[in-house]
Formats: C-alpha cells, sequence, structure tokens
C-alpha cells in the first residue's frame, strides 16, 4: 500500500516499469506487447503513457483501475499507441473504491492552482 500513496514510490515503480519495458522491446523489437495491470499497476500504465512517448501496447487488461474516469484513452488509441482496453471492477475492493477519487481530487486542485 506504501507504494501506492507516496508519488516518489509510484513514480519510481513507474520507471523501472518503463526500463522492463525498453529492454523487453530492445530483446524482441517484433513482438506485440499488451499489459495486464490491477491497481496500481494501472496506475502505472496510465502514467508511462502520459511520460513516455515511446510506450505502446497492444491490449490492455485492467483489474480495479484506479485511473481517473476522464483519462485521453481514446487519444492514446487515436495515435496507435494502444489497440483495446478493457477494464473490469470489484465493487467490493475497498482500495479500487477510494483511491481513484482520492486521485482524482489531488489531480484537479493541482490543475486549478496552477
Amino acid at each position: 500500500m506504501g507504494a501506492f500513496l507516496f508519488f516518489y514510490d509510484r513514480r519510481k515503480h513507474v520507471e523501472t516499469f518503463m526500463d522492463e519495458y525498453t529492454e523487453a522491446r530492445a530483446t524482441y523489437p517484433e513482438a506485440e506487447i499488451s499489459y495486464v495491470g490491477h491497481s496500481n499497476g494501472t496506475y502505472i500504465l496510465a502514467s508511462a503513457l502520459q511520460r513516455y512517448v515511446t510506450l505502446s501496447v497492444k491490449q490492455i487488461f485492467f483489474a480495479g483501475s484506479v485511473v481517473p474516469r476522464a483519462f485521453p484513452w481514446t487519444s492514446f488509441r487515436d495515435n496507435g499507441r494502444i489497440n483495446s482496453i478493457r477494464n473490469d471492477v470489484a465493487s467490493g475492493d475497498w482500495v479500487v473504491a477510494y483511491f481513484p477519487a482520492l486521485f482524482e481530487l489531488i489531480h484537479n486542485s493541482r490543475a486549478s492552482s496552477g
């Protein structure tokens, strides 16, 4: 849970993911890469898509996403960086139920102040 709550830890996990992604691309340049993520893993991919224009994945499967509803998936699909996404939500997962709202609140407060 700590990695989920602290910005530095979240950013570190995104950077680690991108290191692994880059290595996989270099090793298997013709591979079609798909992504499966749950909870913090959904944040990692969404954040990486926003920060790294070199990232592209064919298919995305999210289970219990913490990504804000307003995330610009259409723009990533339109520019060819993703092909499709599916998000299955578990209504009994309290972390997934409350933390997306918290992150949207933080994001909205930053956007309105800056």
